[in-house]
């Protein structure tokens, strides 16, 4: 998922369902009591390792039927690889309701409104498990864990600091499974159409912003059909690009520089990001639809040459536009960041603890069984089978390496028959382990190429992990600052781009930004949350 857009999704979400009575659980919370009861109590308490689930029986004795909602955007029914292979390897046969990303507010919301949960519920964010987990919604694991029966959920959590600080909800208690990246995750780079920097003689290793600037302009002489610069998901992600090589953002944010937050708007960095930005425009270097573009226009431009640069994920063997195009030579490949004031800031990488959660129902019937489950997703054969499927079936190890069996589709095999299969879904697994980065996202000349490239570069910044609430109404009053005036940020940063007005005015803007929409005290709070969360 994208993350600016990750990030308006939680937002929206909680503005949503702050209104919602916050009481409406009191029915669940007694049944929640009675369900750590039972969960404490439960017959099989793993040993930790790789084979505490060898067999099925020691996740569920017998074939059970728990729902489960998932974001998909796939329409998952429940025959794909992945839901058949966690049949076979916990008997536990899901039955799914899929839910797609553009509905998930409006879902979310009508869901637990509802009072009647899925037995296992797929969040966006860490956020909804905090507020309605005290409520009785959701399971507590706190139980579960003093007997022993989470070792795998320790294990990993544990390994990969903060994750379980971020785990953990304000009332000290832990309801919810994140999402967690064993091994470095390389997300968005600027990426260049690399055999294209090569025929005209220019470096994929820019060291100034004006180097930049001149490599945009010399495709653009040579491809005056082109806007060399294409965009897409909103001008957010356009200013979240080149903000992540200038030290900024449109709104707060955790400087490295410092170790603080800061809010970037208030800043020279992002006056000169917005400068740059508006130049880059108004010499025709930027897409016009570059707040508007569709991931199917953005495609088309590549494959018609008319977009040449991109802020984009770096794992895009998706965006090989054919075989032919690459047998010829296309090559859409990283290129180092410019400097900034002298300094390069290296691209934004993931590692440990992602705010994706799974919840168990405080309701369901089937709690031990659901428990060890989500357990067996952080063990070692569970984490595998949610990346591969069943060895022997969709998958085998030849030579230590992974050698798929089912014909898949994904970056290595664009062609796949099997385009609905599950594996390595971010919305289902819970540890995206080493092997599985490596079989999907390093595939071929483009990713593996991008990936030493940027390393033998140091060109990657280290993981960034940001403040979490632990008080509601904080939380709240932080949104309430924080939405509106991200709104205010990315209209009048619009217009300047758009030369509808000058940066010079910026200042003005900050001033109205600080007076009506009182992004200082924004700032205290979330500078406040983030010491309360790592005590700095």
């Amino acid at each position: 998922m994208k993350k600016v857009l990750s990030t308006l999704v939680f937002l929206l979400v909680f503005v949503f369902m702050a209104g919602l009575p916050a009481m409406m659980f009191t029915a669940c919370s007694k049944r929640q009591g009675e369900g750590q009861g039972a969960g404490s109590t439960g017959q099989y308490t793993p040993t930790g390792g790789s084979d505490d689930y060898a067999d099925p029986a020691n996740v569920s004795a017998t074939v059970i039927k728990p729902s489960f909602w998932v974001i998909s955007q796939t329409g998952y029914n429940g025959s794909e690889i992945v839901w058949q292979a966690i049949k076979k390897a916990t008997n536990i046969e899901f039955q799914i309701t899929p839910v797609p990303l553009a509905s998930y507010n409006e879902k979310l919301a009508t869901t637990i409104a509802s009072q009647t949960l899925p037995d296992v519920m797929g969040m966006r964010s860490y956020s909804t498990a905090d507020r309605y987990g005290p409520q009785g919604a959701f399971l507590s694991f706190e139980p579960y864990i003093s007997a022993g029966q989470m070792p795998n959920y320790l294990k990993v959590l544990n390994a990969n600091p903060p994750a379980m600080q971020l785990a953990t909800s304000p009332n000290g208690v832990r309801y919810g499974a994140p999402r967690i990246y064993e091994t470095p995750r390389m997300d968005e780079a600027f990426l260049a159409r690399i055999d294209i920097l090569e025929k005209l003689g220019l470096s994929r290793e820019p060291e100034t912003l004006d180097d930049f600037y001149n490599m945009l302009k010399t495709v653009k002489n040579n491809y005056p059909a082109s806007a060399p610069y294409i965009n897409r998901w909103e001008v957010s992600h356009l200013l979240s690009g080149f903000g992540n090589i200038m030290n900024t953002s449109y709104t707060y944010y955790l400087d490295p520089d410092t170790g603080d937050y800061t809010y970037a708007p208030a800043t020279q960095n992002f006056k000169d990001m917005l400068a740059f930005v508006a130049r880059l425009y108004k010499d025709n270097l930027i897409a016009k639809d570059f707040s508007v573009m569709s991931d199917e226009e953005y495609e088309e431009a590549l494959i018609k040459n008319t977009g040449m640069f991109s802020y984009d994920y770096q794992d895009t063997g998706f965006y090989e536009p054919s075989k032919n195009l690459a047998d010829a030579g296309w090559f859409w490949g990283a290129i180092l960041p410019p400097k900034y004031n002298g300094k390069r800031y290296g691209y934004p990488v993931l590692q440990g603890y992602y705010g994706y959660t799974k919840a168990i129902s405080a309701a369901t019937k089937y709690k031990d069984e659901l428990i060890r489950f989500f357990d067996w997703t952080y063990s070692d054969r569970g984490a595998k089978t949610l990346m591969f499927g069943t060895e022997g079936e969709t998958y085998i190890m030849e030579n230590g390496a992974v050698k798929m069996l089912a014909d898949i589709q994904y970056a290595g095999n664009p062609s796949g028959t099997i385009v609905s299969h599950g594996l390595n879904d971010q919305f289902i697994f819970s540890v995206l382990t080493g092997d599985g980065a490596e079989f999907f996202e390093n595939i071929g000349q483009f990713t593996i190429a991008q990936k030493q490239f940027l390393t033998e570069k140091n060109a990657f910044a280290q993981p960034v992990f940001g403040a979490r609430f632990y008080d509601e109404n904080k939380q709240k009053r932080y949104t309430d600052i924080k939405n509106p005036a991200d709104t205010y940020v990315l209209e009048a940063a619009t217009r300047i781009i758009l030369g509808q007005a000058s940066v010079n005015d910026w200042d003005r803007e900050v001033q109205i930004l600080k007076t009506t929409y009182k992004v200082d005290e924004g700032l205290d709070l979330i500078r406040e949350a983030y010491k309360e969360t790592f005590g700095k």
